[in-house]
């Protein structure tokens, strides 16, 4: 699939349109690539299944999009000492 660029100039208007339909619930951003869309949903309440097939969009959107909090890094921090 061809790249379209960064969403950050469309995502508000996105919103809206999904929004005023579906006004809760779950969304699918099936090429999420640095997770702009799915993590401007997740901050507004909304559940987001997404991917992507590119490794390095695959943990922008782990970081973004899946995890809740900021990792602590306990285990790395014992490891290291």
């Amino acid at each position: 699939m061809r790249y379209f660029g960064s969403k950050s100039s469309v995502v508000d208007v996105l919103f809206q349109l999904v929004h005023s339909r579906i006004p809760c619930g779950m969304v699918c951003d099936p090429f999420g690539g640095m997770g702009t869309v799915g993590s401007y949903f997740k901050k507004r309440g909304y559940t987001v299944c997404t991917g992507d097939n590119l490794l390095f969009a695959h943990y922008f959107l782990v970081t973004r999009v899946q995890l809740s909090a900021l990792p602590r890094f306990g285990s790395l921090r014992r490891f290291l000492g």
